[in-house]
């Protein structure tokens, strides 16, 4: 994405390669191809994931989105939200008082989930900044800002990315995000799990709007939606200070232990909804991965 004279579109066809790749490789050490393939992945693999699932569906047979970023032309996408959170958390982080109460519920309703307000400042210097420029150079790559090297001085004054005129950019972003945009159409079933304090990717904008395009195409019955109570995008953070949140990777490694049940079995796996608790998703599954909120 540093490149912009490559394409996200590159992504969909590299993992298709990826995959013949892999079975033929399963199939000359095993002399036998895999009886199954599922396509798993985190924030941009949880894009690849969907896409997999809606245009190589006979490739796979199911898939796991973690996070995924959604892409719709029309969209609450991340070149229209990073700016407004850019500029907007540089007042807020600078406001005491009632003015920094205002700007917080600002932006909370530009998308950013409250209570997770402690973890705003890291997305502001680790992923809005960064991601808002990687991404303008892949989908708007004239606008002067984009064109530019990264700079460090944006951490201090992010007022160049801040002004991105998204409205002004809108026909031209939109040409370049049609060809890579999300459908709903899946022919494979496909697990999402995604936490709603996410601060990069808002569970409204990517997931709850994802599964309403499933639904808009008919394929609600190929589709779950885990929303995973105060889980947020980075598990990392949670390292030093759990706080009261939830790491959302258990829930990833039960969502996909549904998914092989459902396709091997025929099990169908739970309902779409909120989950408090990973026992439940689990379904009796031991997993790996650490739910102890109190490491």
């Amino acid at each position: 994405m540093r490149d912009p004279a490559r394409s996200m579109a590159e992504w969909e066809h590299s993992y298709v390669q990826l995959l013949e790749v892999t079975k033929r490789a399963l199939g000359l050490r095993f002399a036998q191809l895999p009886h199954r393939t599922f396509a798993l992945g985190v924030s941009n693999g949880g894009y690849v994931a969907r896409i997999l699932a809606e245009r190589h569906a006979d490739e796979i047979d199911g898939a796991v989105d973690w996070e995924g970023v959604h892409w719709d032309s029309e969209g609450e996408h991340l070149l229209k939200t990073l700016p407004e959170w850019v500029a907007g958390f540089a007042a807020y982080a600078r406001a005491q008082g009632a003015e920094r109460s205002r700007l917080r519920e600002r932006l909370v309703e530009l998308g950013l989930p409250p209570g997770a307000e402690r973890h705003w400042a890291i997305y502001h210097q680790m992923y809005w900044l960064v991601t808002l420029w990687l991404y303008g150079r892949n989908l708007d790559p004239d606008w002067p800002t984009f064109a530019l090297p990264w700079s460090n001085d944006w951490l201090q004054d992010p007022a160049d990315l801040a002004s991105y005129p998204a409205d002004e950019r809108a026909s031209c972003v939109a040409s370049r995000i049609r060809p890579i945009a999300n459908t709903g159409r899946i022919g494979a079933p496909l697990i999402t799990v995604a936490g709603n304090w996410d601060c990069l990717l808002p569970f409204a904008h990517h997931q709850a709007a994802y599964t309403a395009k499933v639904a808009a195409a008919g394929c609600a019955h190929l589709h779950r939606l885990y929303e995973i109570d105060r889980g947020n995008h980075v598990d990392g953070l949670l390292r030093l200070d759990r706080g009261d949140e939830q790491p959302v990777l258990p829930y990833f490694e039960a969502a996909f232990t549904r998914l092989e049940r459902w396709v091997e079995r025929g099990e169908e796996p739970p309902p779409s909804g909120l989950y408090r608790a990973v026992d439940v998703l689990a379904g009796g599954a031991e997993l790996y991965a650490d739910t102890n909120l109190e490491a």
